[in-house]
Parts: C-alpha cells; structure tokens; sequence
C-alpha cells in the first residue's frame, strides 16, 4: 500500500518506515496469525485494493514502535535459556498460517508477546483478540516443537504513555514494562478457532463476505440521555432504553437518544479519520452512510 506524506515531514521518516515494513514477512504462508484474527471482511478489502490505499506516513509511525521492539530483541540475541525472534507455521484447511514468536524461554516453559501499547489499552482487561493471538502462538509453537512445552502465555505490555507520577489512577501499573498472564485455552479450542477463522477468510475470498461485528468495528453503545432544560441530569446517561424512559417519567424530563459510533470506520467525534485503511471502500459503511 502507498504511504504519503501530506505534512511535509522529513523523509528520514519515509525512509524509516518503508525499510521497517520490507522487513516484515509472513513467507509462503497464505495468512498470518494477526490477519486471521482481524476482520475477514477487512483483509478481503485489503487484498482486492492494497495499491489503491493510501496511507498517511504520520499514522505509521505509531506502528513502527512494534518494529523498534524487535529491533531490540535481535540487539538482545538469544540467551542461554531463551529463543527469539522465530517464525512458525502449520497447515490447516488447506492453508498455511504463520506466526512470529517474540520470545519462548526455555527455563520458564513460556511465551512471551512483546506490544508497545497505552496503559488505557488494558485498563478493562486483556483485549480478547490478544488472548487469541498469544494460543494461536502456543498451538503454532507446540506443533512445531513438540518438546519444548509452553505452559504459561504472557503478553509483556511496554507501555509508551506511562508516567511515575499517575499511579493513583485505577489499576496503574508500577512500571512501564510489566508480564501479564494470558489466558491459556486448550489445544483443541485453540484449532477449532483457527479452523473457523480460516474458513471465514477462504470464503470471502470466494465472495461470501461476512460484515464486521460490532466488537470489530469498535463500536460505541447506543446512549439515551435523560435530560431536563436541555441538560442530562445526574444519573441520566443511560446504555438501556427501557431505563431511561422509566427515568425521564419519574423526573418528568426527555430522553435524547445518540447511536453508538464504529470508530474504526468513523474515527472519534473529535478526530475524524478512520482506523480502518479501507474504510473507502467498505460496503458496510457505504450502506450504513447512505441509509
């Protein structure tokens, strides 16, 4: 996909990014973990127009802190107990899916998923497509090293807005760099999921699309605001409609309805540039604007 610069940056940064992604690769494979666990409707988009998408270098740069990640695991090297850096793969459903390992320690039985990330990506817990991500790693990693075991995920969160002074904030972590433990699903569950996820891709690759959920469109709720003189009153923002309507006739007010926003295909209310780079061309969001 072609990366512009409409903001006149110096190209250094151009230059930085362009050899960041040439150095990415899933191989031979037909998808990656990652590819797998995103939106099929997406990554069908993606194949069909990846030389129409034109994307912004200035959005880029947040993805290269993942690529200084691993530049630093390979600075690092392997230790005597650990093993970097390692590209996986298996077959299945007639595809071949691939997966890159940050780190497997052999003293700990364990793999680690290194992510530059912001403490507010955590605040509500472990986001569910990482939990996938971390046991596909571990079915992909088993397959392939039958001996070696993992017998602990962890998802080691460097986070880049941390600051010592915060920490009064809900759960806020001690530190900028920390280990979290990841939910570990079963072998079988983890195929099973794998295998349905394969099947989603291979059918849009056939045409059969299927539109993003709401969790993948990073949908918003629906609010009802209870509001008297224009104003929502204490207690009045309400995520259940029966809710405020009850509220509104005990306080003899009215309720002001706002839908819910796909922000990956919106953007915010404040900045409004989608995350999605083919928010052009979804039909979804075509159909759901027109309407």
């Amino acid at each position: 996909m072609p990366i512009v610069d409409s903001y006149g940056l110096p190209s250094i940064w151009m230059r930085a990014i362009q050899a960041a992604e040439a150095r990415y690769s899933k191989g031979s494979a037909d998808a990656s973990v990652t590819q797998l666990i995103a939106p099929a409707q997406q990554q069908e988009l993606i194949r069909q127009h990846k030389h129409e998408i034109k994307e912004e270098l200035v959005d880029k740069l947040w993805a290269f802190d993942g690529t200084l990640v691993h530049l630093m695991l390979e600075l690092a090297g392997p230790g005597d107990n650990d093993i970097i850096e390692t590209r996986v793969s298996v077959e299945l459903e007639g595809w071949t899916v691939s997966g890159q390992i940050d780190l497997y320690s052999e003293r700990h039985c364990t793999i680690y998923d290194v992510k530059r990330t912001s403490i507010y990506a955590l605040k509500d817990g472990m986001k569910p497509e990482w939990e996938a991500q971390l046991n596909c790693y571990r079915y992909l990693w088993t397959r392939n090293f039958p001996d070696l075991p993992v017998e602990q995920l962890r998802l080691m969160p460097w986070y880049k807005d941390w600051e010592p002074t915060r920490g009064s904030e809900f759960d806020y972590p001690d530190i900028p760099i920390e280990a979290r433990p990841v939910t570990m699903w079963t072998l079988e569950k983890t195929e099973d999921y794998l295998r349905s996820r394969i099947k989603l891709h291979q059918a849009a690759r056939d045409g059969i699309v299927a539109p993003c959920t709401r969790d993948e469109r990073w949908q918003s709720e629906d609010i009802w605001r209870v509001q008297k003189a224009g104003k929502t009153i204490r207690g009045g923002k309400c995520t259940d409609k029966k809710q405020a309507y009850r509220l509104a006739l005990e306080k003899g007010c009215t309720v002001v309805y706002s839908a819910g926003r796909a922000v990956r295909c919106r953007g915010t209310e404040r900045l409004k540039r989608p995350y999605c780079p083919v928010a052009a061309f979804c039909p979804q969001l075509r159909k759901e604007l027109d309407s």
